[in-house]
């Protein structure tokens, strides 16, 4: 059997096609389902903390998680302005850039600024789930946020792509060297472009959509306050 890249190579484009068609009508079949369960049933009343140590341990535990995501953006950050600064980029081989950790950058931040908010937002961004075993419990909001965002990022980082801001060929890199540090500064700046066209471009965009479509989707199952709407939109 001849097993040659050419003759694989349509079948696999097939496989591919059919995934991502796939996710696509999987997450509008799930948008439809939520705007049924929307007007089906009501969001649930955010909920009620006490006073106890417990949930003022919880706090700090979120700003503990808000300091360790904290200290790796500030790694990826001088990664960006230092490793790939104008000194080290001289010796990188042509379309080798820091994307990657611009776009790690933007998660560390994502999640920094979500578990401070956490943090010191008492219950402003917690629903409850009426009808969890064992009584009510909070749902953090902001948790599914970091999540539809984090989440098709790390996706989109894994699975790599195009990118409109990489470097690729000589005379780009000498740009970098010669604008120094402020290029850099520069670079950072972009990076909601940056993130924007790796969402677009990466192979696993479908894939993607239909995460962050789940991500939502389970949120809402666990905040309305009917159980048939939850079973209908998770």
């Amino acid at each position: 059997m001849d097993a040659s890249p050419a003759r694989s190579q349509p079948r696999l484009n097939f496989a591919l096609y059919l995934c991502r068609t796939w996710n696509d009508l999987t997450v509008l079949l799930t948008i439809v389902l939520c705007i049924w369960a929307l007007f089906y049933a009501e969001i649930v009343p955010l909920y009620q903390f006490d006073e106890s140590e417990a949930v003022q341990s919880i706090g700090w535990s979120y700003v503990i998680a808000s300091v360790m995501a904290g200290t790796a953006m500030v790694f990826e950050l001088l990664a960006i302005l230092v490793e790939y600064g104008s000194v080290s980029v001289k010796s990188f081989p042509p379309g080798v850039t820091g994307d990657d950790s611009k776009l790690m950058l933007f998660v560390y931040v994502c999640l920094s600024v979500s578990y401070f908010k956490m943090a010191i937002s008492g219950n402003q961004w917690v629903h409850t789930d009426p009808f969890a075993a064992g009584g009510a419990r909070p749902v953090y909001t902001l948790r599914y946020l970091e999540w539809s965002i984090c989440m098709p990022l790390l996706m989109a980082v894994s699975a790599g792509g195009h990118d409109e801001g990489q470097l690729k060929s000589e005379a780009d890199q000498q740009e970098v060297v010669a604008s120094g540090f402020m290029g850099q500064v520069n670079m950072v700046l972009n990076l909601p472009l940056l993130v924007g066209d790796r969402f677009l471009s990466s192979p696993l965009a479908a894939s993607a959509r239909c995460t962050a479509t789940y991500i939502w989707s389970s949120w809402l199952a666990l905040v309305v306050d009917d159980e048939a709407g939850q079973t209908r939109s998770d």
